[in-house]
């Protein structure tokens, strides 16, 4: 059993090492300084300087921050492939934290996401010419971060195969090891990467042996042993959802930030994946984003109303209830 373990970890590393292709540094950057923006303001276009993506860092203190400017040119994409943007921030910081640099990202003058060391993917609506706005953050922490901006070229068949097989061997480690679960699960991974073709990376071998795994674990795995049909056993049913502090490490102008962040991040992932749902308490969060961005709100509302993003809660913030009065609590609601 060990030995199919590690040879379902080692052919992971090849299909993660084989998902993406790197096909240029994006080096025209200009850069402008900037305070905390106010609404849907942008940059003055006069204000911008040529940006050293070679050595050049941004920021320069606490609480910081700045605009970047760039265009991209994204080819158009087969059926199997997808062309993005990873900006990356300080490469090598790993996780997220308060203190971490983070971006709010505009593409043709829309508001399209949030990036930070964390999160680096910067998708495309469609292929073509498109006019990159970066509102960058530096942290709650002095620090000089650098920028570096790559378009890359994402094979969709690797990409859904590695999660695939990731998903369950992460689910692994939180099973007993000798029971039902882990020795199926175990099971279906193994059978899964044997089918790789790995004798040339890539290759038409490769791709095809790619779908062949991918179409097991679909039909085998999710198909049969994860499905909800199998009498007596307990459906877990995901729900996204992002818990943000409205008072932290970080300045009450910036939770101002954090949301235009996140729901946009959230509002694009249901335009690329139809299916996915989201829930978000937290009145205030919302008042933030109707007077920060009013079109993003907009948008938000009609997600509400098609039944994709839930709006939970009764209480304008997440309170403390561990000390809080009773009084209080029936404020807050």
């Amino acid at each position: 059993m060990q030995s199919q373990l590690r040879k379902v970890k080692h052919y992971l590393k090849l299909l993660d090492q084989n998902r993406w292709q790197k096909l240029e540094k994006i080096t025209d950057v200009q850069f402008a300084p900037s305070e905390y923006k106010s609404a849907e303001e942008r940059p003055d276009p006069a204000s911008f300087v040529p940006f050293d993506t070679e050595n050049g860092r941004w920021g320069l203190g606490y609480d910081k921050h700045a605009w970047f400017r760039f265009s991209v040119e994204i080819p158009v994409a087969s059926e199997n492939e997808e062309y993005l943007l990873r900006v990356y921030t300080d490469r090598g910081t790993t996780g997220w934290n308060s203190n971490n640099p983070q971006f709010i990202a505009y593409v043709d003058d829309r508001i399209a996401q949030g990036l930070d060391t964390f999160h680096h993917e910067l998708f495309f609506r469609e292929a073509g010419k498109h006019e990159v706005l970066l509102y960058a953050y530096t942290g709650a922490q002095p620090c000089s971060p650098t920028l570096e901006l790559e378009l890359c070229r994402r094979d969709l068949l690797v990409e859904k195969l590695y999660w695939d097989i990731k998903i369950p061997l992460d689910t692994m480690e939180l099973v007993d090891k000798h029971g039902y679960e882990y020795a199926n699960i175990l099971k279906h991974l193994h059978r899964a990467v044997s089918l790789l073709d790995l004798y040339e990376l890539p290759s038409e071998a490769f791709t095809a042996s790619v779908k062949e795994a991918g179409d097991y674990m679909d039909r085998e795995f999710y198909g049969k042993f994860c499905s909800p049909a199998r009498e007596g056993e307990p459906v877990v049913v995901g729900i996204g959802h992002t818990h943000i502090d409205c008072a932290w490490y970080w300045t009450l102008k910036q939770t101002r930030e954090k949301v235009q962040r996140s729901f946009s991040t959230v509002a694009t992932l249901m335009e690329k994946y139809p299916e996915y749902r989201f829930m978000s308490s937290q009145a205030l969060l919302y008042q933030n984003l109707k007077e920060e961005e009013p079109q993003l709100y907009e948008r938000i509302k009609q997600l509400i109303r098609e039944g994709k993003w839930e709006c939970e809660g009764a209480m304008w913030v997440e309170a403390d209830c561990n000390l809080t009065s009773g009084e209080s609590l029936v404020r807050q609601v």
